[in-house]
């Protein structure tokens, strides 16, 4: 995956955002106060941008929770987080059946379905609550990279593979 690394400069406030692109739709971005624009600090995988800004530079509404709003911000982990992993199913009677095509075990940085398994590659969490997760999966003899987005309930029983709108609970044990 390429990322796109883009540096904004405020002239008038002089304070630089830098913004990676993490996965498809996700940005980050960092701001700092600083008293030159950022300089190409030379080549890397990343391709990079440089916009000069007159006037002041003020992050997007999704990029940071706006006052009085609760929505978190998203940030990238290295591995999946504890709350998400294990192994879930879409009946808890299929629970530890080895063929069960219902199956999802989610792991540190591994997630397995019925018929394929994917090393996680990135993952970005929105709370506690909330991950999208891109791996690079294999199935049949076919490598391809995707990007899964889960949600726990409240009391973490349940998950909602979101892209399916799949609903698979937490086995016992």
């Amino acid at each position: 995956m390429r990322n796109l690394l883009i540096h904004v400069w405020s002239k008038q406030n002089k304070t630089a955002i830098a913004c990676l692109s993490l996965v498809p739709l996700v940005i980050s971005c960092a701001a700092a106060d600083v008293s030159e624009p950022p300089s190409d600090t030379g080549t890397s995988s990343t391709s990079e941008e440089t916009v000069v800004a007159e006037d002041p530079v003020i992050p997007q509404p999704a990029l940071a929770a706006a006052p009085g709003n609760s929505s978190p911000v998203a940030q990238v982990q290295s591995v999946i987080p504890i709350q998400f992993q294990g192994e879930w199913n879409v009946g808890l009677e299929h629970c530890g059946v080895p063929a069960s095509d219902g199956q999802l075990l989610i792991g540190l940085n591994r997630i397995d379905f019925y018929e394929s398994f994917g090393n996680v590659q990135e993952v970005v969490t929105q709370g506690d609550l909330k991950m999208m997760v891109m791996s690079e999966y294999s199935s049949e003899g076919e490598t391809y990279t995707e990007t899964d987005s889960f949600e726990l309930s409240s009391d973490r029983s349940a998950l909602t593979h979101r892209d399916t709108n799949t609903v698979r609970y937490r086995c016992p044990g």
